[in-house]
């Protein structure tokens, strides 16, 4: 380091020990487990149904839809409420246009994903082995 000034030389020393020891924080102290929700909430696309499933406690992948128990039909996807209302995401609204035909009336707004389900508060149903 030619022309280095002692100052320069301290400035990139000091930067190199904050650079490890953030290094250090993130992998050891910072680091905290997930932990994923054992529920969710469902709502049938074609009753309108709000369901209260169990995840599967084996770790396996869930697909949507899901298949109601009740029905033996694959008309189950999430659901999740904010502020009061019901929503899904706007990625299943394509998916359920193509298991109901004509209009879901439980899609309150399209856009947003906002439902308008058929009862307030959902029923505890054992969906996932």
């Amino acid at each position: 380091m030619q022309g280095a000034k002692p100052w320069q030389i301290g400035l990139v020393v000091l930067g190199l020990i904050v650079l490890a020891g953030s290094v250090v924080y993130q992998c050891t102290i910072g680091s905290d487990a997930v932990n994923p929700s054992s529920r969710i909430q469902l709502i049938d696309v074609e009753t309108g149904e709000l369901i209260d499933a169990a995840m599967p406690s084996n770790g396996t992948a869930v697909m949507f839809p899901a298949t109601n128990p009740a029905t033996s039909k694959a008309t189950l996807f999430p659901a999740y409420q904010k502020d009061g209302k019901w929503f899904t995401e706007g990625r299943y609204i394509p998916q359920m246009k193509g298991i109901v035909k004509g209009p879901i009336k439980w899609i309150s707004d399209p856009q947003s994903g906002e439902l308008a389900p058929a009862n307030a508060e959902p029923k505890s149903v054992q969906v996932f082995p």
